[in-house]
């Protein structure tokens, strides 16, 4: 992961991911205190787990859980397996062949491995990643940058230009150069003299198109990954951003990118789950709206009494209230007084 666009697609994927609540669900009821959706490796923090899970998706679309088991089969631990260690193998000329996976040199038992695949292809027992799929556009931004390294650090132009008034024959100007080049080269302080003066060339990596080709690459990686570019920063000089441009782009990322990380965890942790048993990611952080627009929408809630004023402090996160669970009197709730007594 040697480009810092591919580094920090990866780097949003897998921390949007880390910080979703796993919830385990039997039926509509959600089941409190499952260790295994709090912590599934016992050794690391939950967030480390799924950070390490979806990143080894991004990167090589496929990730890898080494599953320990009691003597019951119950599911205790998982851990996370480096995926460039794992060999997958399957006989692609028989239809239904046993798949196999070996680790460390020795063969995994069925039981004991679990296999998330990003994108799935017919007949093929890995899945396919981003970089799998485009490796020759990365490729691409790689020799660019090796290039464009080179070619700054040894490229053929000077750093400037000496030039005189004066007529100087090629014995004079091979020795000024190497007297500038000397003093240069220590620092020393330049004395200029028979009508010399010195221009510097500066490089710009624009005006060779680098900038534009990065740029350009940055955008290619950008939609391979399937990032918003307002997400990297990429392409966003001179365009006018609101709250609700980057909140719509934050709901088309859940929407197109993030649903098959999560369907396939989700998927993944369900079959290792007792059977009745769900497994659902809580999405609740990412649809979040600003608190103008969830107080908006509260005040109506709580007007039609679909909620409680309880109910809603407990989604935002605050303690309940000592008085227990009610309805607010509204404006229209309140009893009108009798108009007779108005008059009086």
């Amino acid at each position: 992961m040697s480009l810092g666009t591919v580094y920090r697609c990866v780097s949003i994927i897998a921390n949007t991911i880390a910080q979703l609540p796993l919830s385990v669900y039997r039926g509509e009821e959600e089941l409190e205190g499952v260790v295994l959706a709090n912590r599934p490796d016992i050794n690391l923090p939950g967030n480390d787990f799924w950070s390490s899970t979806a990143s080894s998706l991004a990167l090589t679309g496929n990730a890898y859980w080494y599953v320990t088991r009691n003597q019951s089969g119950d599911v205790k631990n998982l851990e996370v397996l480096n995926p460039r260690n794992v060999i997958v193998n399957q006989d692609p000329n028989k239809i239904g062949a046993p798949i196999t996976y070996d680790y460390g040199g020795s063969r995994l038992r069925k039981p004991n491995i679990s296999h998330i695949r990003l994108m799935k292809l017919p007949h093929n027992p890995k899945g396919l990643g981003p970089l799998q799929a485009a490796r020759g556009d990365i490729e691409n931004a790689l020799r660019l940058r090796e290039y464009s390294n080179s070619f700054l650090s040894h490229g053929a132009i000077p750093t400037g230009v000496l030039s005189s008034d004066q007529f100087l024959n090629s014995e004079q100007a091979d020795a000024y150069r190497s007297a500038w080049t000397e003093a240069q080269a220590s620092r020393g302080l330049a004395v200029l003299g028979a009508g010399l003066s010195y221009s510097p060339i500066s490089l710009s990596p624009e005006d060779l198109q680098f900038l534009e080709n990065q740029h350009f690459n940055q955008l290619q990686i950008a939609r391979l990954f399937g990032i918003p570019s307002i997400f990297l920063s990429i392409g966003i000089e001179g365009s006018s951003l609101t709250y609700a441009t980057t909140e719509s782009m934050a709901l088309l990322f859940l929407q197109t990118t993030l649903s098959e990380y999560l369907v396939s965890i989700e998927e993944a942790f369900t079959a290792l789950l007792p059977r009745g048993q769900v497994a659902k990611f809580k999405l609740e952080s990412l649809l979040r709206a600003d608190l103008a627009t969830r107080i908006a929408a509260y005040e109506k809630l709580i007007d039609k009494q679909v909620l409680t004023p309880q109910e809603v402090r407990l989604m935002e996160g605050y303690s309940p209230e000592v008085r227990g669970e009610f309805f607010a009197p509204t404006p229209l709730m309140q009893p009108k007084e009798n108009s007779n007594d108005e008059q009086l």
